[in-house]
């Protein structure tokens, strides 16, 4: 009777124990490293230049009732065991005891099926272990799925220079990855937007050996090893083709710009090889005169791995009417398709 009482009240105390983790994240992007790389595509202008604090959002949504996070911070080391942690540091969130923490904005310490919880903070840099905050390289573990992003700017060019990736789950991770766009795309096709183009890669567990062919030449000229968390920066130099390989699984998110913009960068998380599929959907898009190149610049950039030519055929409305087309992309290389105005294309 006690316990039905206290769930109509919605006062539920749940032991870590009794919710034990289904995904892990760890936050990508750590800001020294964003900072380097907006540094590198905006710095010594004429335009502001980006400087530390850097500002981070750390965000998540929760699509069920009674989801247990667990947020442990990378600054004092990671716990053995995160549903059973000894750190003060860590905090279990949502299971009603606001003692053992709560997530920002949310003080009754329950989250269901659409609580969103943003976390943010400036970032100083150089980073001081002793100082915890919400950043890269945090380790986020969750009882039921959960979606995640992480945004950062840097002061200075502020939101004029920023950039959100989204946070694949470890599961989503991969030890082979091939990087669609470079530097080496003529400015003539690309318009710049590539003119730097940098990768961040984190791994999941100590002793993670990667290695780096930057320059898509097919000879690996980086090795290295990564601890659990810890994060290498490519930070440019970047062609069409690189390639990043791994023992263990690994995040890989890619950052490119144009060069003294006034403002230019995108960023994303890239798709291990494994998880590539045959077909796509792109979203409804919107035209523009690209900034007076004077053609609609909203394009789709299509990468082919393989030894030979191969045809992508795609679909989209017109006028209400189905069309279909299709488009050639040559063997390890790229092809780039301008889309029509307010329409959704299947590639296939």
């Amino acid at each position: 009777m006690i316990l039905s009482a206290l769930a109509l009240a919605g006062i539920v105390r749940i032991a870590a124990a009794a919710a034990p983790p289904v995904q892990f994240f760890y936050a990508p992007f750590p800001e020294d490293q964003l900072l380097a790389g907006l540094q590198a595509i905006e710095s010594g202008g004429p335009d502001v230049d980006p400087v530390a604090p850097m500002q981070t959002y750390i965000s998540l949504a929760a699509i069920a009732d009674g989801t247990i996070i667990y947020y442990d911070h990378w600054e004092d080391g990671y716990e053995a065991d995160i549903d059973a942690p000894t750190q003060s540091t860590t905090k279990i969130w949502g299971d009603g005891n606001s003692a053992n923490g709560f997530p920002p904005g949310v003080p009754s310490d329950l989250i269901n099926a659409g609580t969103v919880v943003v976390m943010n903070n400036p970032v100083p840099l150089p980073r001081s272990p002793t100082e915890i905050l919400f950043d890269g390289r945090d380790k986020i573990a969750a009882s039921k799925t959960i979606s995640m992003t992480k945004t950062g700017w840097a002061s200075g060019s502020n939101t004029l220079l920023a950039g959100s990736v989204e946070m694949f789950d470890t599961d989503n991770w991969g030890i082979d990855y091939i990087v669609p766009v470079g530097e080496d795309i003529p400015a003539s096709t690309g318009y710049e937007m590539f003119e730097y183009t940098g990768l961040v890669i984190l791994a999941r567990d100590d002793a993670t050996t990667i290695n780096i062919d930057a320059d898509a030449n097919g000879v690996f000229e980086t090795s290295l090893v990564l601890a659990e968390g810890q994060s290498h920066q490519v930070n440019g130099g970047v062609s069409v083709g690189a390639r990043v390989t791994s023992d263990k699984p690994v995040q890989v998110d890619l950052l490119t710009g144009d060069i003294a913009s006034s403002y230019e960068s995108r960023d994303t998380a890239l798709l291990p090889t494994n998880l590539w599929t045959g077909s796509y959907y792109t979203p409804v898009s919107t035209t523009s005169d690209g900034g007076g190149i004077g053609i609609p610049s909203t394009a789709v950039w299509l990468y082919n791995p393989a030894a030979s030519a191969i045809t992508v055929a795609y679909q989209y409305r017109s006028g209400g009417i189905v069309q279909s087309s299709s488009t050639s992309v040559p063997a390890g290389s790229y092809t780039k398709v301008i889309l029509n105005n307010g329409t959704g294309y299947e590639w296939h």
